[in-house]
């Protein structure tokens, strides 16, 4: 995949080598080769960051699995939707969640990275966590034990307690 003026993204056909823009496609998605029909898959980077899967959905955007170039590691790639990409409201939340994520210094709290654009859309670069979701693990398990359920909350509520607090947030008492 290459680059080329205007921001447009262009990827060889496997088949007959044509050059097919794939700047309106969604990373990953299907398409075919306008000349020969071969069915292609869209190889997208966004800046030094290569997209290899999608790994969940939401209602802002996506999470890929990327990997960093510049420092050869994986990370989390949380790309903005292309159509709220061109709205400011969207754009500052995303911005908001990157900058509040990465002011969080704490075990149960993801690393943020960067915060950037690149084909007109935004994106959060953050630290990848592989150990599945809380979905997976109830499908997995079917029943989650008590205790586990347990865990889990206090894992959730202490890397909540390590993030910045607003006026409306009562004061904060130390155990001990």
């Amino acid at each position: 995949m290459t680059q080329t003026p205007g921001d447009a993204c262009v990827q060889a056909c496997p088949n007959c080598a044509a050059p097919v823009d794939i700047s309106d496609q969604e990373p990953l998605s299907r398409f075919h080769c306008p000349r020969c029909g071969t069915a292609m898959r869209a190889s997208r980077q966004y800046n030094y960051f290569d997209i290899v899967e999608a790994l969940g959905q939401g209602g802002m955007g996506t999470v890929y699995k990327a990997i960093d170039r510049n420092l050869n590691r994986p990370v989390a790639l949380k790309l903005l939707r292309r159509e709220l990409s061109e709205d400011e409201t969207y754009i500052i939340k995303l911005e908001d969640e990157a900058r509040i994520t990465a002011s969080i210094n704490h075990p149960y709290v993801v690393k943020v990275f960067s915060f950037g654009s690149d084909h007109g859309q935004h994106y959060i670069a953050m630290e990848l966590v592989d150990k599945g979701t809380l979905d997976d693990l109830m499908q997995l398990q079917n029943r989650i034990a008590e205790l586990q359920v347990l865990q889990v909350g206090l894992q959730v509520a202490s890397g909540l307690q390590g993030g910045p607090r607003t006026r409306a947030d009562p004061p904060r008492r130390e155990a001990g």
